[in-house]
């Protein structure tokens, strides 16, 4: 009961310091109102920070139609010394179940002559930071009991070599959860250069490995080609990205694995392929087919809904008012339900900034479940 009594009070305390902290107060205003199918408020956020010699802090504060006062984080962030700081906080106020903490991280980067050492810790509180179903929902909470879980991470760099460990601790003792060793920039031959990963999990053994050749084909004019292949222990993803010098770039990815028989050598099992083509920074499109939605799944979490099993997205930007950017985006979603061209859902969204400190928003769902929201983010 007092921890509960407390929480209220810390929130009051760090919300009257921020508001009272004077010039070097900043921060953001959101909110989405949805016209259909019936008008009502759906979330506002409220973002607050402030910095005082070269520390900054900052108050997200979230508001939802379903929870009230959802989500309340606090983060830091700051330099001693040689090192860069970074901590965090997060409650859920309107959690009565497992109470009001959720989870708190704490990162520590240190840099020295081309060595880079990143050094975190993580606590999380069931079941925060975890999603509460099998994938492609998201990982389940990684402990047999319901308490606390701990994970630890280091992350060195020394060009060309990077190391990444992870352990962990379900309150029974702290042992080995992964490891993941990088190379980059190793010559193979005739100028061709090469990226390796290979990663290893203690659930699991091998995880997977992977071969990226950057500029693999200088063809002409500026046309170059890279090439990355990704083996896991049941799939093989193959991409192939065409770059166009001042156009942009392409890539086309194949999801397949090798079926093995011990009378054959091997057929390929093909599970889907996607056609995507980058033009600047948030200029794009993207068609994916998925042959085995399920194995697709597997590979790039939750995609489709129903029957669908293809989608086709599109994204463009450009120089809006008063020095922002709008961003126009849609997703078109294929099933074999009958309609219009195989439509199944269609999602459009748009941001556009009206004024300095105004940006508009408005996202469109038509679909078996349709929806309109609008909703803005002020800055001051």
């Amino acid at each position: 009961m007092i921890r509960k009594a407390c929480v209220p009070g810390v929130l009051l305390v760090a919300w009257a310091s921020l508001v009272t902290a004077g010039p070097g107060l900043g921060g953001s205003w959101e909110g989405e109102l949805e016209f259909f199918p019936d008008p009502y408020l759906v979330r506002t956020k409220l973002t607050l920070h402030y910095e005082y010699n070269g520390v900054v802090f900052s108050s997200s504060s979230l508001f939802t139609d379903v929870d009230g006062f959802a989500e309340q984080y606090f983060l830091g962030t700051g330099e001693l010394g040689p090192l860069l700081l970074s901590a965090g906080i997060v409650f859920f106020p309107q959690d009565w179940t497992y109470g009001p903490y959720g989870l708190t991280w704490l990162d520590a980067t240190f840099q020295l002559g081309g060595v880079n050492l990143t050094l975190s810790f993580d606590h999380f509180k069931f079941p925060y930071g975890f999603a509460p179903s099998d994938p492609p929902y998201g990982p389940q909470w990684p402990c047999t009991t319901r308490e606390v879980y701990l994970l630890y991470t280091a992350v060195l760099s020394f060009p060309p070599i990077s190391v990444h460990l992870e352990f962990d601790d379900c309150c029974t003792g702290t042992g080995f959860k992964s490891a993941t060793l990088g190379l980059a920039g190793l010559d193979l031959c005739c100028g061709i250069t090469f990226d390796a990963e290979l990663s290893f999990q203690k659930s699991t053994g091998f995880d997977y490995v992977k071969l990226a050749f950057p500029d693999f084909l200088n063809l002409c004019c500026g046309i170059t080609l890279d090439l990355a292949v990704t083996w896991t222990a049941d799939s093989k993803v193959v991409e192939i990205r065409p770059k166009l010098e001042g156009l942009g770039e392409g890539c086309l990815t194949v999801y397949a694995d090798v079926v093995s028989d011990p009378n054959f050598i091997g057929e390929i099992a093909l599970y889907a392929w996607k056609l995507s083509c980058g033009f600047g920074d948030c200029s794009y499109f993207e068609f994916l087919h998925a042959l085995d939605v399920g194995k697709v799944e597997e590979i790039e979490g939750d995609v489709f809904e129903g029957d669908e099993f293809a989608y086709l997205r599109f994204g463009v930007c450009g120089p809006g008012c008063c020095g922002g950017t709008y961003e126009v985006n849609g997703t078109l979603y294929f099933d074999n339900q009958g309609g219009l061209f195989g439509l199944g859902r269609v999602g459009l969204g748009a941001k556009v900034p009206v004024m300095r400190n105004f940006t508009a928003k408005i996202n469109l769902i038509a679909g078996p479940s349709p929806a309109l929201t609008i909703g803005w983010i002020v800055s001051f």
